[in-house]
């Protein structure tokens, strides 16, 4: 897939954390799937995906960045020195962000 478009602002990637993990390492913790879900729940983190295949969890922490204003603009975004590697590559997949510039083809 191909990326197209640029940032318009929106923030929504800046509002959590997303990390992917092992699937099989959660499911050693946790028995079931079910059980997984339930513990990240009391924790107030997000299931977002399970990809069984490729053995990963994708789950989102509701911490938000601490260079993001609360009008939703970056205070590093011009400035490559201080951005993070990650967020010059974002978005590197298609994601559930609608309000998002980035488009995939």
């Amino acid at each position: 897939m191909n990326r197209s478009g640029e940032c318009n602002f929106c923030g929504e990637c800046c509002k959590s954390l997303n990390i992917t993990t092992l699937l099989s390492h959660a499911l050693k913790q946790h028995r079931s799937i079910d059980e997984v879900k339930l513990y990240y729940h009391y924790r107030n983190i997000k299931v977002i995906g399970i990809n069984e295949q490729e053995d990963k969890l994708y789950i989102e922490v509701p911490i938000p960045c601490s260079q993001l204003t609360p009008d939703n603009r970056c205070l590093i975004h011009q400035d490559p020195e201080k951005k993070p590697l990650l967020c010059h590559l974002y978005p590197i997949a298609k994601d559930n962000i609608y309000q998002c510039g980035y488009i995939f083809h």
